[in-house]
């Protein structure tokens, strides 16, 4: 186990280094120059050079990707182009949202899908199990910021429930912070929910079929027994694995939702950088992006080995 801990640790070095090259890479393909932003559109271009000059814009490709790259190693990633703020602080300051965001909306479908799943399963071929397929399948094709506008104009104006737009720290208000978030996690989870549902739909009926679960019907135990002690264990491998996938989805998915809801996530941060082309801003975001999803895809893998014994690593 501690081997494996180490040997995923050690590649998510040069992965890190891969994903940032890359989007180092595509963001000189965005159109327009940072320079021309920074000192103004009425600028002149001795002002513009000067200012291109002194944040080594001119430097070639490696030369300011290397640059990047020392000061990563060394915790700085960095200061913003325009707002002259270190890019990490700005992280730190808005990932928590963007945490508590996705997190909420993974719980929140997590709780919906494993009893849809489960049941769908057990009433295999009944109203029951077409009503949840065909709800999926919508939850699937459902834009998320389309959903979203809906549950606004539901639960935040039609029926002022919850809040259309802000946020709420959970140290400030517990109970705010839970009304602020719902409709977010709701809107962002709904695929999530969806793709959860079905994949545990499917890892059930394929387990039920299994020898051991007719010498326990066998052997008199009952269905709720069955199901939490013999058949849900053995279905969760497939689910795990996409609950790990729909993390890094969500954390894409939120920079939209943090649109629709107004939420001072890092989403805001990175429309606004790619719209400025701050470049140390874009690789800071993509980084610590990359970082999480890394992690939470090592905790999956960890997690396979309580699930089944067979594949727990050595």
């Amino acid at each position: 186990m501690i081997n494996l801990v180490i040997r995923r640790l050690l590649a998510v070095i040069p992965l890190l280094f891969l994903v940032t090259f890359l989007a180092y890479g595509m963001i000189l393909l965005i159109p327009g120059d940072p320079a021309i932003a920074i000192a103004g559109e009425n600028a002149t271009a001795e002002i513009v050079e000067e200012t291109r000059q002194r944040l080594g814009l001119n430097d070639p490709f490696l030369v300011q990707y290397g640059r990047w790259v020392t000061g990563a190693i060394q915790g700085d990633l960095g200061t913003s182009l325009f707002v002259n703020r270190s890019v990490g602080g700005a992280i730190v300051e808005r990932l928590p949202v963007t945490l508590a965001l996705t997190f909420a909306a993974l719980f929140l479908a997590t709780l919906i899908a494993i009893p849809a799943g489960i049941l769908a399963a057990l009433k295999k071929g009944t109203w029951i199990d077409r009503l949840t397929t065909v709800t999926a399948t919508m939850g699937i094709a459902m834009p998320n910021f389309w959903l979203g506008l809906l549950l606004v104009l539901g639960f935040a104006i039609a029926i002022p429930w919850f809040p259309a737009i802000g946020y709420v720290s959970f140290t400030e208000n517990p109970f705010e912070w839970a009304r602020h978030i719902f409709l977010p996690a709701i809107a962002l989870g709904a695929a999530a929910c969806a793709e959860i549902t079905r994949q545990l739909r499917s890892a059930v009926i394929d387990v039920v079929q299994q020898d051991f679960i007719r010498t326990a019907r066998a052997k008199g135990l009952r269905g709720p027994s069955i199901v939490i002690k013999h058949t849900l264990k053995n279905a969760a491998v497939p689910v795990v694995t996409v609950l790990g996938l729909q993390v890094t989805r969500l954390l894409g998915g939120a920079v939209i939702i943090e649109q629709v809801f107004a939420l001072p996530g890092i989403g805001g941060l990175a429309v606004k950088a790619v719209f400025d082309r701050d470049v140390p801003m874009i690789l800071g975001v993509i980084f610590a992006a990359s970082l999480i999803a890394v992690l939470v895809n090592l905790l999956v893998d960890l997690s396979y080995g309580w699930f089944n014994p067979k594949v727990r690593p050595k």
